[in-house]
């Protein structure tokens, strides 16, 4: 399988940090933040929308496009 490296905000770090943990615990199991972060993507990628982007870069990023 191939892969490939990606940025992920800082923002977002402690909130995936818990998130790692919690499922880590609850199944027991390794679970790296690439898991999370690929599970993520494997459940919302297909419905994500231009709005969505947009609200991202104004909530987020703090510009307008």
């Amino acid at each position: 399988m191939e892969s490939k490296q990606y940025r992920v905000k800082a923002v977002f770090f402690d909130e995936l940090k818990d998130k790692s943990f919690d499922i880590k615990y609850s199944l027991r199991e390794e679970v790296t933040e690439s898991d999370i972060i690929n599970a993520l993507l494997h459940k919302h990628l297909k419905e994500i929308s231009e709005k969505d982007v947009l609200t991202y870069f104004k909530d987020v990023l703090k510009k307008e496009i």
